[in-house]
C-alpha cells in the first residue's frame, strides 16, 4: 500500500497494452477484457476501470471503498482487516469496537514517551498529547 502510483501506472500500461492487442480483433470475435484485482491491486484495478468490461475487486483497502461504476463489483470480508484500514485507527476508536482501543490500557500512556518510536503506545501516546 506504500507506492499506489506505481501499480495505477503499470495497470493502465497492461490495460492499454491488452486494448491495442484486443483492437486488432474483428469486433465479432473479440473478448470482453475483464478485470480482477485485491489489496493493492484493487486500487490499481480501479483506477484502470475504464479499459474493462468488467472489474471485480477484493480486499481494497478502506480509502477505497467510493462510488463505483455498474460494471465494477467490490468484495470484502468482514474479518479481513485491510479493508478496514485507515490511518484514523491511529487515533480514533472505530465506529462499534467493543474494547479499548490503542493503547491497550490508558494507564501506560505516561510510560508510552519511554517506548520505541514505533510501537502504537508511543504513536497513541505522541497524537493525543501525552509524551
Amino acid at each position: 500500500m506504500r507506492d499506489a502510483g506505481a501499480a495505477r501506472e503499470n495497470a493502465a500500461a497492461v490495460v492499454a497494452a491488452v486494448r491495442a492487442r484486443l483492437d486488432a480483433i474483428a469486433a465479432a470475435d473479440r473478448p470482453r477484457p475483464l478485470m480482477y484485482g485485491e489489496s493493492l491491486g484493487a486500487i490499481a484495478a480501479r483506477s484502470a476501470a475504464d479499459g474493462a468490461d468488467g472489474v471485480l475487486v477484493a480486499g481494497t483497502p478502506a480509502a477505497g471503498w467510493e462510488p463505483v461504476p455498474d460494471r465494477f463489483t467490490a468484495v470484502r470480508h468482514a474479518d479481513d482487516p485491510v479493508v478496514w484500514f485507515s490511518p484514523r485507527l491511529l487515533v480514533e476508536r472505530p465506529e462499534g469496537w467493543p474494547g479499548p482501543w490503542l493503547p491497550s490500557s490508558r494507564s501506560d500512556r505516561p510510560r508510552a514517551a519511554c517506548s520505541p518510536r514505533s510501537t502504537p503506545h508511543r504513536v497513541t501516546a505522541i497524537a493525543t498529547g501525552r509524551n
